[in-house]
């Protein structure tokens, strides 16, 4: 494969230096005066190469020029041209692939730092075409959670926290597509409190929804989250129902009946083995009632484990205190209209996975582009 790489990177620049030697012949003798040779670095077709062309003294416009350069459409200091400059935009931006498969595709000629600068510079605007009529549907279901980025400004690492919501009428059962779905994810403003972001949220949000479902008021809006106040306090603004997200619930619960060091257990009950059975046991009668929306029962298997063990006792009443706190939001499970999503799991796809942005730290231009390509995003001033 390395061979077959560098023997297209060697017909490549011989065909280039060939067409810069018939622009050479075809050139206006009179406007451009040849003035030798200048080698330079581009990524043409997806490979890295290296080619020697002419310079010439344009007299009409009294600079040097490159005319190969202006054939291939790159600018002075570009080293990518354009087809090759939107198909890296194409991939990192529609198609969803991650900087690294971005990378493996242009057989490493191009780099992270490169790729940042493409989609810093690229102008791209969410398109909304919602497939059937939303008055054909009596609900808006509406995934929010938040998640942190870092980014860069001026230089200097920031970390900031994205609001996202993601916004359906149905689901396909069959190619379990969203159906009218909207993409948003509103970046806090550095200014401002906790009370002035939410407000602002709020607002927005409304805004979003009166501009494309038209009159709110005709359907039932049911947020899902992770049970968090701001949620809670966001539903009430749209007398909404709300949603517990599943994944965190049964994050929670596996996390208390997690406790894998066996000399800890050793000491602490006189037959480990049958502790390790019961915790077992409780832990998946306790999913299963929840997943049935019974929470008092669950709640009292909790309290039956935590009085025969004492084991992890403030942990225990934590998760029943969580449980009763959002009660309502699981007995809404029973409902033919709901059907559950994990929303953090589509969050981190939708900000993370979707750009690469493991770890990675990107200007705030460029994250704000990745996102404008397939969100509705509320930009800082």
């Amino acid at each position: 494969m390395e061979n077959f790489d560098k023997y297209i990177q060697l017909l490549l620049t011989k065909n280039l230096e060939e067409q810069d030697n018939e622009l050479f012949r075809q050139r206006c003798k009179k406007r451009f005066e040849s003035n030798g040779f200048k080698e330079k670095t581009i990524i043409f077709k997806k490979q890295k190469i290296r080619i020697k062309r002419r310079c010439y003294y344009d007299h009409k416009e009294k600079k040097y020029v490159f005319l190969l350069d202006e054939f291939l459409h790159i600018n002075k200091n570009q080293h990518i041209s354009e087809t090759d400059k939107q198909c890296a935009y194409t991939m990192i931006a529609l198609k969803k692939m991650t900087f690294s498969q971005a990378i493996k595709s242009f057989n490493d000629s191009i780099s992270n730092s490169t790729l940042s600068r493409i989609i810093r510079k690229q102008k791209s605007n969410y398109l909304i075409n919602f497939s059937e009529p939303t008055t054909k549907y009596k609900y808006i279901y509406i995934d929010m959670d938040d998640t942190f980025t870092t980014l860069k400004i001026n230089n200097k690492s920031v970390k900031f926290r994205n609001r996202v919501l993601h916004i359906y009428q149905d689901r396909d059962p069959k190619t379990k597509e969203f159906i009218n779905e909207l993409k948003m994810v509103f970046i806090n403003e550095c200014y401002m409190n906790s009370f002035e972001n939410k407000n602002k949220t709020i607002t927005q949000i409304r805004q979003i929804l009166e501009q494309y479902y038209g009159d709110i008021k005709r359907f039932k809006l049911i947020f899902c989250g992770d049970g968090a106040r701001y949620i809670e306090t966001t539903a009430k603004e749209f007398d909404a129902e709300v949603a517990l997200d599943l994944w965190h619930i049964l994050r929670k619960i596996k996390n208390i009946f997690n406790y894998k060091n066996k000399t800890k257990l050793d000491a602490l009950f006189s037959d480990p083995k049958q502790f390790k059975k019961d915790k077992k046991d409780y832990c998946n009668n306790i999913i299963e009632l929840i997943k049935l929306s019974k929470v008092d029962e669950a709640i009292n298997l909790l309290i039956e484990f935590m009085n025969i063990y004492q084991f992890k006792a403030n942990e225990i009443k934590g998760l029943i205190f969580y449980l009763r706190r959002n009660k309502d939001a699981i007995e809404i499970w029973k409902q033919p209209y709901y059907f559950g999503t994990f929303t953090e799991t589509y969050v981190q796809q939708l900000v993370k996975s979707y750009y690469g942005n493991f770890g990675k730290c990107y200007s705030l231009e460029t994250f704000i582009n990745l996102l404008k390509t397939n969100c509705i995003v509320n930009l800082i001033k």
